[in-house]
């Protein structure tokens, strides 16, 4: 996997891949399947593959203490994005001037010229830009217009509910951290400093 760090400054971004865009926390079961959706697609149209993601997570800049704690730090989901055979991540910093962004210069200004992307792949509940004035009905429109296809995925579902982040933060909160590995796809685990 190739990795583009600091994504929103940089001139040098791939150009014409197929994308997903998203916090991508804990890169749970629900997650995976919009990344084997893009790495589908990508193969499809003899395209790369690629994930963008944001440093840290928008609440932590926007609402500090309504920020959750995090199910993986960077570098273990950038590990588990290698891991789930993405060619391409790039990096968001979000920041308060980052969190500025409408939906319109997210469009136009990164997924258009930037990114020059064939198609977004994102959840069907997907928001974006200040505000979150941006959504996915909102992609479909534009790419309809600027020439790039968007597509919603259909979320995961366990035990009737979807899988997400918030929910399994809950389950690891309750100790429930078997079923917190069930909607994970893999085993949960810390990390940190035994002192």
């Amino acid at each position: 996997m190739r990795l583009f760090e600091d994504a929103w400054r940089r001139p040098d971004l791939p150009r014409g891949a197929v994308v997903t865009i998203g916090n991508f926390d804990g890169v749970h079961r629900g997650q995976r399947r919009l990344i084997e959706r893009v790495r589908g697609r990508a193969g499809d149209r003899g395209a790369e593959s690629m994930v963008v993601t944001f440093e840290p997570h928008p609440l932590k800049v926007l609402r500090p203490r309504a920020a959750p704690l995090a199910l993986t730090t960077m570098e273990q989901k950038l590990g588990l994005l290698e891991e789930s055979g993405v060619d391409l991540c790039a990096v968001i910093e979000f920041t308060s001037e980052f969190a500025r962004t409408g939906a319109a210069e997210f469009v136009n200004d990164f997924l258009v010229e930037r990114l020059s992307v064939a198609e977004v792949h994102v959840g069907s509940r997907f928001t974006f830009g200040r505000g979150r004035e941006g959504s996915l009905d909102y992609l479909v429109e534009r790419g309809a217009k600027l020439g790039f296809g968007a597509y919603g995925v259909a979320e995961v579902m366990y035990d009737g509910e979807a899988i997400s982040s918030t929910r399994i933060r809950a389950l690891v909160a309750e100790g429930r951290v078997e079923e917190a590995a069930e909607l994970l796809g893999r085993g949960y685990a810390v990390v940190g400093r035994v002192e």
